[in-house]
């Protein structure tokens, strides 16, 4: 099975390559990465309208946005997928909601308390379990921080115990989960002031390098609870719009 190099740009691509936002770039990354990982890209056609070619385990994607963070607390992640680490919930093919690290959840009668059950086999990359705690402390460093994830109606969130985690709203909000689907967890453990730059997460895909301005390495966790992605290295490449046309 052969996987092609994938070319995106940050400003509108012509029409028949495509049409291409600055604000969908790391979704579209993330759409292509996990589908061709799955397998899906057998042969040689394109995906998403760019041009491809590389080898059997690992893909290569070259776009002209780098982001300033891998910190989901900062932004890495929102509105797209995370994919370095993992998320209470996700989108499936049908932009349903289902279990990430959760196995379930409820809302209470009042409509201000959501309680999510984790799992309880899932593991950052150093080993450590995924716990309550982690998920309290993301989302209360997320909301400290004041970045691009607006959790301003969230009035606390607690671990109950290792796996229940609970969070307890200020208002009633229809956007909570459509909110949170894209944060993706960090290790309360692991947390610095350089995460952003050497992320340890729970996620498909394991960080290994960020050379600025050059590329971002990942490769398959094989430790994640879900599906091990198929391609084990996924290197994304950074360049000017200039030479990413010119590659097309």
């Amino acid at each position: 099975m052969m996987y092609k190099e994938t070319i995106l740009s940050d400003r509108k691509l012509q029409k028949n390559k495509g049409w291409v936002y600055r604000g969908a770039i790391w979704g579209l990354i993330g759409v292509a990465v996990m589908t061709m990982l799955a397998g899906c890209n057998a042969g040689n056609q394109p995906v998403n309208g760019s041009q491809y070619s590389r080898k059997q385990d690992s893909v290569v994607v070259a776009i002209a946005s780098e982001p300033a963070t891998l910190d989901p607390c900062q932004g890495w992640g929102h509105g797209n997928t995370p994919l370095i680490q993992s998320t209470l919930i996700k989108y499936n093919s049908d932009m349903e909601f289902e279990n990430d690290l959760a196995v379930g959840y409820h809302l209470d009668a009042s409509g201000l308390v959501w309680t999510f059950t984790l799992r309880d086999d899932a593991k950052f990359t150093d080993g450590e379990a995924v716990t309550a705690d982690d998920v309290a402390f993301t989302f209360q460093t997320a909301k400290t921080a004041k970045a691009s994830i607006d959790l301003t109606f969230m009035e606390r969130v607690e671990a109950k115990n290792d796996t229940t985690v609970i969070f307890t709203l200020s208002r009633p909000t229809s956007v909570f989960l459509n909110t949170i689907v894209s944060v993706g967890i960090v290790p309360e453990h692991a947390y610095s002031a350089d995460y952003g730059m050497n992320p340890v997460g729970s996620g498909p895909w394991k960080f290994v390098q960020w050379n600025p301005q050059e590329q971002l390495i990942l490769e398959a966790n094989e430790d994640y609870y879900g599906a091990i992605p198929a391609i084990k290295s996924a290197t994304i490449v950074f360049m000017t719009e200039d030479a990413a046309f010119a590659a097309v």
